[in-house]
C-alpha cells in the first residue's frame, strides 16, 4: 500500500559492492528532499555488502533492506518495487555516488510538472 508521507521510493540493487555502497548510501541520505525512503536489495551478495546495509537500515528510519539470492538485478529492482511505499520509484545502481543533494527534489518536481501535463 502506498504511503502519502513517502513520495519517492529510491530503489538500489545491491550485489558485491562493498568498496561503493557507503559512498552511494551517504549520496542519498544527504538529499534535501525528505519524502522518500531507501529500499536495499541484497541480490546475493558474498563481500560484506549485506553487513553494511543492515548498518544503515539500523541508523535510518526510512531506509529498508531485503535480501534475496542471487537471480539478477531485474529481479532485485522487481522486489524492490513490490515493496515500494512511494508515489514514484527512482532506480540507484549501488556504485551511483556523486548525486548532487537536490537531485531526488529535482526529479521529483520534473515528475510533478510532467503529470500536470497529462
Amino acid at each position: 500500500m502506498k504511503n502519502p508521507d513517502i513520495i519517492i521510493s529510491i530503489i538500489v540493487p545491491v550485489y558485491n559492492v562493498k568498496e561503493y555502497i557507503r559512498e552511494c548510501l551517504e549520496s542519498l541520505i544527504s538529499q534535501t528532499f525528505n519524502k522518500y525512503e531507501i529500499i536495499l536489495v541484497n541480490d546475493g551478495s558474498t563481500d560484506g555488502s549485506d553487513l553494511i546495509c543492515k548498518e544503515y537500515e539500523e541508523r535510518y528510519e526510512n531506509i529498508r533492506y531485503y535480501s534475496q539470492s542471487n537471480k539478477g538485478q531485474s529481479a532485485a529492482r522487481n522486489l524492490g518495487v513490490i515493496k515500494s511505499k512511494g508515489i514514484y520509484i527512482l532506480f540507484v545502481d549501488s556504485d551511483d555516488y556523486n548525486l548532487r543533494m537536490i537531485t531526488v527534489k529535482i526529479l521529483y518536481e520534473a515528475a510533478k510538472k510532467i503529470m500536470m501535463l497529462i
